[in-house]
């Protein structure tokens, strides 16, 4: 159900809104000055855009002037802007935007419906009408609009797409994040690629700078400017070509102690050394041992190295993060309880796990190890479960099954309580 907030006076956000592929909807909003309204994003359908045309004509006495600023053009926040076209909106927009809905509004629309809903007559019960047409003004870098003599601040911060729009309230410190911040999940890279996630990452630390009080992020709830810092981090494990369970680990845990039991199916054990933690990294082939720590010690990283397997490995220290990575479908269900029970035992209060590991779900050759779907999250049932998933690798080939092939895994990243 939508939710109205005040969050100073005259500025409102209106967040989950209807949206066809998250559970927690859409994020809007809008600002009251003494003669207008700035609606910011239109939602998806003509009855959000209803909704919060209703919330803010509920809360002004006479005729105003409507603007209506799109963020972007992606349907979530964009599809409703024809009702606040037919009640005389001025709409404002990034010239991507303007350019893509005066040579192809109807076809990217229509698009959409089939994309999503495959039936128009769907379509139209879910969204309303839909119609997309050009903004009245068009920009291409930051603006500062004038309103009432109100300051609204017009950012232009490519990255999740290069039209991508943020607005910032200066007298309140409101920001208006639409889809260059998330909050509660990871940002959705799927419209970029890296030499857009590098640019993303510099806007991000441009918001940071701003004063602020409250981010209204495109999807999920309200925050601060620590989830601008979720973000960042995000981009740069996938910059990094990471295993992006660290974004989960990394919001909880900024400095410590990590034990990576495997060395050779892992890379993050680097990456957290290059966070500022201290390194303890395990593996059976001392070569690969030998190439990490020097690449650590080329930046300095505290780390150290142990060429054992992580079975016969000794815990003398406690950790705040273990990783282990696909090295318990070589061992028997009893090492793998044992080994579990051991890194249960080191684990520092409110340490994190990270384990990925093979289920039986597809056959794996000379597997004795193999995880039940769902076993590995009974197995961490009494600890916080940040994040988990099932699912399969990339089909490959290897050593031990050169036909082309893939498994079956399970991923966990679970919080002691």
């Amino acid at each position: 159900m939508p939710e109205v907030k005040e969050l100073a006076p005259g500025v409102f956000s209106m967040t989950g809104l209807y949206n066809h592929d998250h559970d927690e909807g859409v994020n809007a909003g809008f600002i009251i000055t003494s003669g207008s309204i700035i609606f910011i994003d239109a939602g998806m359908s003509s009855y959000s855009a209803k909704a919060l045309w209703r919330e803010a004509q509920s809360r002004v006495h006479g005729e105003k002037e409507i603007y209506l600023v799109l963020t972007h053009h992606h349907p979530d926040h964009s599809f409703g802007m024809g009702y606040f076209v037919q009640h005389g909106a001025h709409v404002i927009a990034h010239r991507e935007t303007s350019k893509l809905f005066h040579h192809e509004g109807d076809k990217y629309r229509d698009f959409i419906i089939e994309r999503y809903f495959h039936d128009p007559l769907k379509a139209a019960e879910v969204l309303g009408e839909v119609r997309l047409t050009p903004p009245r003004t068009s920009i291409a870098q930051d603006e500062v609009m004038i309103v009432d003599e109100e300051e609204i601040h017009l950012l232009h911060v490519p990255g999740h797409v290069m039209g991508q729009l943020c607005v910032y309230h200066p007298e309140s410190r409101v920001l208006f994040g639409s889809d260059a911040i998330y909050s509660g999940r990871p940002p959705d890279t799927q419209y970029s690629r890296p030499g857009g996630w590098k640019m993303w990452i510099g806007q991000l630390q441009r918001l940071k700078d701003l004063p602020l009080d409250t981010i209204v992020p495109g999807h999920g709830p309200l925050g601060d400017a620590e989830i601008i810092t979720d973000n960042i981090i995000y981009l740069r494990l996938a910059l990094g070509r990471q295993n992006r369970q660290l974004y989960h680990v990394l919001k909880h845990k900024k400095y410590g102690k990590v034990l990576e039991l495997s060395l050779h199916n892992d890379r993050s054990a680097l990456f957290l050394a290059r966070q500022g933690f201290v390194v303890t990294g395990l593996d059976t082939d001392k070569e690969t041992g030998e190439r990490w720590v020097e690449e650590a010690r080329r930046e300095n990283l505290r780390v150290h190295f142990q060429n054992i397997d992580a079975y016969e490995y000794t815990f003398d220290d406690r950790f705040d993060i273990i990783i282990a990575t696909n090295i318990f479908h070589r061992h028997t269900p009893d090492e793998n309880e044992e080994l579990l029970q051991r890194m249960h035992s080191y684990t520092q209060p409110r340490g994190i796990h990270i384990l990925t590991a093979f289920t039986s779900e597809t056959p794996t050759s000379g597997a004795t190890g193999l995880f039940a779907p769902g076993q590995l999250r009974e197995l961490y049932a009494n600890w916080q479960i940040l994040h988990y998933e099932e699912g399969y690798t990339h089909i490959h080939t290897d050593d031990d099954d050169p036909e082309p092939h893939r498994h079956s895994v399970a991923v966990l990243v679970a919080q002691q309580n």
